[in-house]
């Protein structure tokens, strides 16, 4: 029996996919979710980007959810950036700092339209880990 590399079951997942949808629409909808999480093991940190498992589910929701989520973070407020906000376990006392700081350094946080969600997700811990030294 042949052994399936890691290359291999990529496209056959992607192959799978394409056949399975009727429009481009339909594999972006798929996007790269299952992909990351095909390569998750159940340890807490992981080496893809030394994430958490909460941390790349958020990484998950800023995909699924950019552009609300970016709304959001230029006003400040908002349930997508509450979600990131759990996900990235800021305390309830710091959290209308967070809010604030999503908005004042929005432009940091956010640094050019080819900002990654795992960029993203980075940046806002690099900025919540200055805020538990406040």
């Amino acid at each position: 029996m042949k052994k399936i590399n890691k290359y291999n079951a990529l496209v056959m997942v992607v192959f799978t996919i394409r056949v399975n949808c009727a429009s481009a629409d339909d594999i972006l909808a798929i996007s790269v979710v299952p992909i990351i999480t095909s390569e998750v093991t159940s340890s807490d940190k992981h080496s893809l980007y030394g994430f958490t498992d909460k941390e790349l589910k958020a990484v998950q929701f800023v995909q699924l959810n950019w552009s609300n989520l970016t709304a959001d973070m230029a006003k400040g407020q908002g349930e997508n950036l509450a979600v990131i906000a759990d996900f990235l376990q800021v305390k309830p006392a710091q959290k209308p700092v967070f809010y604030t700081l999503s908005k004042v350094k929005f432009s940091l946080l956010l640094p050019s339209s080819k900002t990654t969600p795992e960029q993203l997700i980075k940046n806002f811990k690099l900025e919540v880990g200055k805020l538990s030294k406040v």
